[in-house]
């Protein structure tokens, strides 16, 4: 972090860190199973089927 001074700083107030801390685990339990989900859309695709849009 010592290119990242303002990051440094930032993350060095704990209600500051929580909520980054936060964010970046909701971040990662979105994403969960996200390379299942490509994966069967690009099988959808080979088959010439169009996936549905969300």
């Amino acid at each position: 972090m010592d290119n990242l001074p303002l990051i440094a700083n930032l993350l060095a107030v704990p209600e500051y860190k929580a909520k980054y801390l936060d964010d970046v685990n909701q971040l990662v339990d979105h994403m969960e199973g996200i390379q299942t989900r490509i994966s069967g859309l690009a099988g959808l695709r080979r088959l010439g089927i169009t996936p549905p849009r969300r």
